[in-house]
């Protein structure tokens, strides 16, 4: 080898290690990896399995809370919803007093309304003297037949 050609060859060395220098302060020894390798991917997928995995189990959890405490209440309201009331119909008693007791009762909301009913019906002049058991879940077909004797 001539002069010229070692020195191409040197410079040629000295270039890459200058190179080569540079690359390793900016990268600091890392390989940059374009793609995630399978294994990476699987293990990121197992872990926002597992997170959804929880957050399910959290949802149904409150989701059970919430019908285990909505059946409570319903359970409450039921008891407390029906209410029976005797009624007791004296002599010279009017539809209207009659209304007006049910209405005290709580048995019905509007006594005009039943009160109208019994007219639209024409029942008023069947009321019955008499104790009749009714409730607040009956409407008022169901009370006008009890009270009445025709219906």
């Amino acid at each position: 080898m001539d002069k010229r050609s070692t020195r191409a060859f040197s410079f040629g060395l000295l270039l890459s290690a200058i190179l080569l220098l540079i690359f390793q302060q900016f990268f600091n020894g890392e390989v940059v990896q374009k793609e995630p390798t399978i294994s990476n991917q699987l293990e990121e997928k197992n872990v926002e399995i597992t997170k959804l995995k929880a957050e399910v189990a959290q949802w149904q959890t409150d989701y059970e809370d919430l019908v285990a405490e909505k059946a409570k209440e319903s359970d409450k309201n039921s008891k407390s919803k029906t209410k029976k009331y005797t009624l007791t119909i004296n002599e010279g008693m009017s539809s209207k007093e009659i209304s007006s007791e049910l209405e005290k009762a709580e048995i019905i909301s509007d006594a005009k309304a039943f009160n109208d009913f019994l007219g639209e019906r024409k029942l008023q002049r069947y009321i019955q003297i008499g104790k009749y058991e009714l409730d607040n879940e009956m409407n008022f077909e169901q009370m006008a037949e009890a009270i009445t004797k025709e219906s």
